[in-house]
């Protein structure tokens, strides 16, 4: 039972990056359902990032305006699995975006996109007598455009598109996700990638790739358990194109790497974890933009017994 817990927490609560250039609306990238378990659960999941950005002017000698943006999202997410080799996701989330310029602060907020997944396991080979594990997921999702993608007000002077709660199109993704414990020790991979949609005749997203591999170790108490999971996590954003004006948008795309520390505490049937991501290299929106700290987490209420 311990055992498939771990795997809920490894795979479970994960958000995509975004910024107001660098091509990603908040939620947009189904990455908070990527659970490796065979129990039915619900969770809360949410996550904090800060940003930093540089505006670019439009005279050589104009001095360059800088703001600040936190990205907030929050989202209530649950897996159902009819058999054991099947599984079903859902993950509804809630945005909001804070931008500070010119001693002004401005906020957007609402619904996001929802995003629906299916994984299937296709290689399960578990030792008991060991406590050798292995697992290999393989799954689709959809991201369906719920979310508000157009602008209401002043907002369009002040916000980029990529800020919306949705981005108005149907996203694509597809996942690879492997858990190997042996005894106390194991390590994690997920990999995903999506093909995000288009505006007709106004906008085409950029496509989204992020990979995250990381060792951990248990700690045994007598009714609980605290995992330490450290890795690093690569994140590629693709440019967008602005169809409306005919051209690239060059200040949207880039890419992080980045070491994360999670934590994750056990105790009966609730999962607690927390995770704290900070680039150690980047460049994203031809440098305009500068991810400055990333924090997240949640907690997970199992609903029956693993079918093991």
């Amino acid at each position: 039972m311990r055992k498939y817990i771990i795997m809920i927490a490894l795979f479970s609560a994960h958000t995509a990056m975004s910024c107001d250039v660098c091509g990603g609306a908040v939620g947009s990238v189904s990455g908070t359902v990527i659970p490796g378990t065979f129990d039915n659960y619900i969770g809360l999941n949410t996550s904090f990032q800060w940003f930093s950005s540089t505006h670019l002017t439009l005279f050589e000698n104009e001095v360059p305006i800088h703001s600040r943006e936190l990205f907030s999202l929050g989202s209530i997410h649950g897996r159902y699995s009819p058999v054991r080799r099947v599984q079903f996701l859902v993950n509804v989330p809630l945005s909001r975006v804070q931008k500070q310029m010119d001693g002004e602060k401005n906020i957007i907020s609402g619904v996001s996109d929802i995003s629906i997944r299916t994984n299937y396991l296709i290689v399960d080979r578990n030792k008991e007598e060991e406590k050798k594990y292995l697992n290999l997921f393989v799954g689709g999702s959809v991201k369906v455009p719920t979310g508000r993608s157009v602008f209401r007000g002043e907002e369009l002077s002040v916000f980029h598109r990529n800020m919306l709660p949705g981005t108005g199109t149907f996203d694509f993704g597809l996942h690879a996700d492997v858990f190997f414990r042996k005894r106390s020790n194991g390590f994690t991979g997920r990999n995903t990638v999506t093909f995000r949609g288009a505006i007709p005749n106004e906008y085409d997203y950029g496509n989204v790739f992020q990979s995250r591999w990381s060792g951990f170790h248990m700690f045994e108490f007598k009714k609980t358990s605290l995992m330490l999971d450290l890795g690093a996590e690569m994140l590629l954003l693709g440019k967008d194109e602005n169809w409306a004006i005919g051209e690239t948008d060059r200040y949207t795309g880039g890419w992080t790497l980045s070491p994360s520390l999670r934590v994750i505490y056990f105790w009966k049937n609730v999962v607690l974890n927390a995770k704290f991501q900070r680039p150690a290299v980047q460049n994203l929106a031809s440098g305009q933009v500068k991810n400055t700290f990333s924090l997240q987490g949640g907690i997970i209420l199992l609903l029956k017994k693993s079918k093991e």
